[in-house]
């Protein structure tokens, strides 16, 4: 189903990001025992450094924050979470749509400004998923989550309970469309295989390069010589990598993650006076679709075109295979390299899984996609998880992304999020 899509009143950019680690807030040192309040300070106080802003000169704050009753026992939390940030008494909204928040907090802030209702705005998304608050007690004191049931049980949340069942959540639908993938195109089962294996051991190399992995500690060639491999391909094919699904191993999916994500949005114009010596990072195009994931038969899928196809409208896309420098993507499951960037145009029908096995998607590859490392392996922060994409593009078109900065600095890029319930939102990110 189409949506009709006018373009801004006025143009927004990011002039500020801000991004916690990614780890265990119960573990981790550098997160140890923080609360939903301080990490979500921590990204947003990040985000007003970046920008050059105090918390007085931004006008409205939005808040997305996915499991605020089950896992941080709070509703309401844009309210306690502005105090923290010096913004009390300023407008905030909480919202969220599960894994692709933070494109919709994008989006939230972006219209406050594009429509001058006001000038400046922050979003920011927060979750803590390794450990539940504990009612009646200070927010510090956690019980640890079991992660196979944080895993189950979150899949199980984003599915419409009138039609769930055991063993068809979110990753079984996501790898049938890969499965038809394969079919289209004429590849075997062990082709598919390779492929998410090999965008596996790219995610991870990624987020070794990326101080805010704090879950990772080796790359997958060391990995595999502990478990007596000599290729990390053969590991991820062992029994060291349980299936979740029918080709899809425990080490093709995500893992959760506490951490925290902002950003700080105005008009354009204001942007090019406030920033200097780096690319004001406009938002030129976005993007969002709902419906049920059930509904989305074989690949590419419906809900990911129409979100894309929203974004490149606003944004006078044409030719997104050479229009596009950079791609990131939510990669809960590694099979969205070879689905969501063809989905998107960023790769030709088919020909994502050559790619990957080539090489392409890396750093140095001419097509990169997600050289942060992922939700495979830097981590999922669940509302967060986008804002860690938007930070590392903004990064990319600044150059500040060390050995995971990729060849040509790129000018143009495009986010995906995919969100259960099922929402995915996209952005067109240009820097001007």
């Amino acid at each position: 189903m189409k949506t009709r899509i006018g373009q801004f009143a006025r143009s927004v950019s990011i002039i500020g990001v801000g991004v916690t680690p990614l780890g265990n807030v119960q573990v981790n040192p550098e997160l140890k025992d923080m609360t939903e309040r301080e990490l979500f300070a921590w990204a947003c106080m990040e985000a007003m450094e970046d920008a050059g802003l105090e918390a007085k000169d931004i006008d409205c704050l939005y808040v997305g924050h996915v499991f605020s009753e089950s896992h941080s026992g709070q509703i309401s939390t844009s309210g306690m979470f502005s105090r923290w940030i010096g913004m009390n008494e300023k407008p905030g909204f909480r919202h969220e749509t599960a894994c692709c928040t933070a494109v919709s907090g994008l989006r939230h802030a972006v219209l406050a400004v594009a429509s001058g209702m006001h000038d400046i705005a922050i979003s920011g998304c927060v979750d803590i998923n390794l450990s539940n608050a504990m009612i009646g007690l200070p927010p510090f004191n956690r019980t640890p989550a079991v992660f196979e049931d944080v895993l189950y049980d979150s899949n199980a949340l984003g599915c419409d309970q009138a039609y769930w069942y055991p063993g068809g959540e979110i990753m079984a639908f996501l790898e049938g469309a890969y499965i038809a993938y394969g079919k289209k195109y004429g590849y075997s089962l062990d082709q598919l295989i390779d492929a998410i294996s090999k965008c596996s051991i790219n995610s991870r190399r990624n987020a070794m390069n990326n101080p805010l992995a704090l879950l990772v500690s080796e790359n997958y060639d060391d990995e595999a010589k502990k478990f007596g491999f000599d290729d990390p391909m053969n590991y991820l094919k062992s029994k060291f990598n349980p299936l979740i699904g029918a080709i899809q191993g425990f080490k093709h999916t995500t893992g959760v993650a506490d951490g925290a994500s902002a950003l700080i949005v105005c008009p354009t114009d204001m942007a090019k006076k406030m920033i200097k010596g780096r690319p004001v990072v406009e938002i030129a195009g976005l993007g969002m679709t709902t419906s049920s994931g059930y509904q989305q038969p074989g690949s590419p899928m419906s809900f990911d075109i129409e979100s894309f196809a929203q974004s490149f409208t606003q944004a006078g896309i044409k030719d997104p295979y050479k229009e596009l420098d950079y791609m990131a993507i939510h990669d809960c499951c590694a099979q969205h390299y070879m689905t969501v960037t063809e989905a998107a145009g960023y790769f030709k029908p088919g020909e994502a899984l050559h790619a990957v096995m080539e090489g392409r998607i890396a750093p140095e590859g001419d097509k990169p996609v997600n050289t942060s490392g992922g939700r495979l392996n830097l981590g999922h922060p669940i509302a967060g998880a986008a804002g860690y994409e938007i930070a590392e593009a903004v990064w990319q078109m600044q150059g500040k992304c060390g050995n995971r900065q990729i060849k040509k600095q790129p000018e143009t890029v495009l986010i995906h999020g995919l969100g259960a319930g099922f929402h995915v939102a996209s952005a067109v990110l240009r820097a001007v």
